[in-house]
C-alpha cells in the first residue's frame, strides 16, 4: 500500500509533482489543501485524484504520512504552526524551496517528523507541460536521511536526478535564478534594442535562436570564459562606446543594464586572455562607464 501524501498549497509544483506520483503510483494522494474551493477542485481534477480529499481549512485535515508544504516560502512559518497538532511523530514533512533549508520546518521537527527539502531545478511555469518535460530534472536533497530515504526515490520514480546540497543554500539558489530568471529580462533587453533599430520580435527570434543555442552549447563544451566572444573579449574599445551611447540615447536603462554587464564581462574576459595587452584595453573599456 502506497504511502499517504498531503500537499498544501497545490500550485504549479504542487500540482506537477503530485500528478506525475499519483500516475506512477508512489504514493496515494489523501488530500489537497488551497483556501479556494474552486482551485482545489481544479487541482484535483488536473492531478485525477478523485478519491483525494479537498480542504480549505487546516481544520479539516487529519494525519497523513507524508506532507508537501508547497506554499510560498514565506507562509512556511505560518503553515507549519497551523499543522503542528496535525503531524505524528514519524510522519515526513518536506517542502521544495530552492533557498531555504529545512531547518524552515523545526517546529515540526520538534512534534517527531522527519524533514527534508528536496529542490527540482525546473521551471514549473505549466503543470500541463512541466508533466511531460520534468524527467531528468536534478534535484538538491537535504535534511533527514530518514525523510530522504523515502523521498528520493519517489523523485527518481519520476525522472529526478537528485544530489545532495551541503553549502548555504542562498547562493545555491541564486546560481539558478541568475541563469534563469536573469534570461527572461535579458532577452527583453535585447528584443527592445533590436525593436529600436526597427526590427520586429518575430525577425529577431529568427536572428537570435541560431546564436542562443550556439552560445549555450558553447559554454557546455568549453566553459563561459572560453566561449565568450564579442566585442569585449576582443576589448574594443571603440565598438563598446559607439554601443553605449547609442543605447543611452534610446533608453536609459537598457544603458545601465549594457553597462553593468559589460563590467562583469571584462572579469569574464580576463580568465579567457589574461595577456598585458587585452589588460592595458579592458582597462582604457572600463574607462568608457565612468566619464
Amino acid at each position: 500500500m502506497p504511502a499517504s501524501l498531503s500537499i498544501i498549497g497545490a500550485g504549479r509544483l504542487g500540482q506537477t509533482l503530485a500528478k506525475l506520483w499519483h500516475d506512477q503510483a508512489c504514493f496515494k494522494l489523501e488530500q489537497i489543501y488551497r483556501r479556494s474551493a474552486k482551485s482545489c477542485l481544479e487541482a484535483r481534477d488536473f492531478i485525477g485524484a478523485e478519491s483525494a480529499i479537498c480542504a480549505n481549512t487546516f481544520e479539516e485535515l487529519h494525519p497523513c504520512d507524508i506532507w508537501l508544504i508547497a506554499t510560498p516560502d514565506s507562509a512556511f512559518a505560518n503553515t507549519c504552526e497551523k499543522l503542528k497538532h496535525t503531524i505524528r511523530p514519524g510522519d515526513i514533512v518536506f517542502h521544495c524551496s530552492g533557498a531555504l533549508s529545512s531547518d524552515e520546518l523545526t517546529l515540526l521537527k520538534q512534534q517527531g517528523a522527519f524533514t527534508a527539502s528536496i529542490h527540482p531545478l525546473h521551471s514549473f511555469a505549466r503543470p500541463a507541460q512541466s508533466v511531460t518535460q520534468f524527467a531528468g530534472s536534478h534535484c538538491a536533497c537535504e535534511g533527514d536521511e530518514n525523510a530522504l530515504n523515502i523521498l528520493r526515490p519517489a523523485f527518481e520514480n519520476i525522472g529526478g536526478q537528485c544530489f545532495r546540497i551541503e553549502g548555504n543554500k542562498w547562493l545555491y539558489h541564486a546560481g539558478s535564478v541568475i541563469a534563469c530568471n536573469y534570461l527572461a529580462p535579458l532577452m527583453e533587453a535585447s528584443y527592445q534594442a533590436f525593436a529600436a533599430a526597427g526590427i520586429d520580435q518575430k525577425l529577431a527570434d529568427t536572428l537570435l535562436q541560431p546564436l542562443l543555442s550556439g552560445t549555450l552549447e558553447n559554454i557546455r563544451q568549453q566553459g563561459p570564459a572560453t566561449a565568450l566572444t564579442g566585442p569585449i573579449a576582443r576589448g574594443d574599445h571603440d565598438f563598446v562606446s559607439a554601443q553605449w551611447q547609442a543605447l543611452n540615447d534610446t533608453d536609459s536603462e537598457l544603458a545601465e543594464l549594457y553597462r553593468d554587464m559589460a563590467k562583469y564581462t571584462t572579469r569574464l574576459a580576463l580568465q579567457r586572455d589574461n595577456s598585458e595587452e587585452l589588460n592595458a584595453k579592458l582597462q582604457k573599456l572600463r574607462g568608457i562607464f565612468e566619464e
